[in-house]
């Protein structure tokens, strides 16, 4: 048997798992892409700055952190539910449901930009104390973007993971 036709089978053999991976790898994306399209076009302001320019927000300064705790305390959960029922997954059901947990990160940012117009800046891996005003800008449809490729990927894991 010739080398391509082994790889050939690796890959029709492996499908499902590279599949999971595909959109665990599309869920970090949906993460992090509409935040640097955001960065980049939308003008840096700081908590007193939005604050004057919209007077009802000013819960974000107690606001986002209580929401970003509650997510990681969520996304933990998850990973333990993964972990604790490791032993009964098979590695496509796992690679699928890795897909499905990391999209509560961008469902959550989403989420928290469509109520408040607002997303908080980001440098690394910290928040920064900057915000970007997404309501009423020529970007509000970023959002609602992030929420429904969040919702696909999610459903399309989900999916995956039944199947599997």
């Amino acid at each position: 048997m010739e080398r391509w036709q082994q790889d050939l089978e690796w890959w029709l053999a492996n499908w499902p798992v590279l599949a999971g991976l595909l959109l665990w790898f599309a869920s970090l994306l949906n993460s992090i892409l509409p935040l640097v399209h955001v960065q980049r076009r939308l003008p840096r302001l700081s908590l007193a700055e939005l604050t004057a320019r919209c007077p009802g927000l000013g819960r974000l300064s107690w606001g986002y952190p209580i929401a970003y705790v509650a997510t990681a305390l969520l996304f933990v959960a998850a990973m333990f539910w993964v972990h604790e029922h490791s032993r009964r997954l098979s590695d496509a059901q796992g690679s699928f449901l890795m897909g499905a947990v990391f999209c509560i990160f961008p469902l959550i940012a989403a989420g928290l930009a469509l109520k408040t117009g607002v997303y908080r800046g980001m440098t690394g891996r910290a928040f920064t104390k900057d915000y970007y005003q997404v309501a009423g800008s020529h970007l509000s449809w970023v959002p609602w973007t992030q929420l429904i490729a969040a919702i696909i990927t999610a459903a399309l894991s989900l999916t995956g993971f039944w199947a599997a």
